[in-house]
């Protein structure tokens, strides 16, 4: 599968590195605001896609089967523009993010929502849990 994973975050790093190591193509997108990041398993891309727009143009032209939200919980530019590109174009979008609750990101709980078939499944890190 051809992933797209728009990064940023620890979290995103350590799914890239397992789904390449899954035999995934994957696609990493960083903004570019840090000199020195960490870089994930997999191919990297730097910068602004110009907003909806330019998501789509890009989904299309690497014809990407998957596209996955794991940016910061707040970069929300980023993530109305992948709802967006992931309607226009059918393609399925998962988002990752860290609950923005003041807790310390090891303490956070992580959020899977399920976008593309209209359910949201919440898991927390320590239970396990599932709920929709």
């Amino acid at each position: 599968m051809n992933i797209l994973i728009l990064g940023g975050t620890a979290e995103a790093r350590a799914l890239a590195d397992r789904l390449v190591k899954l035999g995934h193509a994957v696609t990493t997108s960083l903004a570019g605001r840090t000199s020195s990041p960490l870089l994930p398993a997999g191919d990297l891309r730097v910068g602004k896609f110009g907003g909806i727009p330019g998501l789509v143009g890009y989904l299309a032209a690497r014809r990407i089967d998957r596209l996955v939200d794991a940016t910061h919980p707040y970069a929300g530019l980023i993530s109305i523009n992948a709802v967006a590109a992931a309607e226009r174009t059918g393609i399925p979008l998962v988002r990752f993010m860290l609950l923005a609750n003041g807790l310390s990101r090891q303490a956070s709980s992580i959020t899977r929502r399920n976008c593309f078939a209209g359910s949201i499944v919440t898991r927390t890190r320590s239970s396990g849990t599932a709920s929709s």
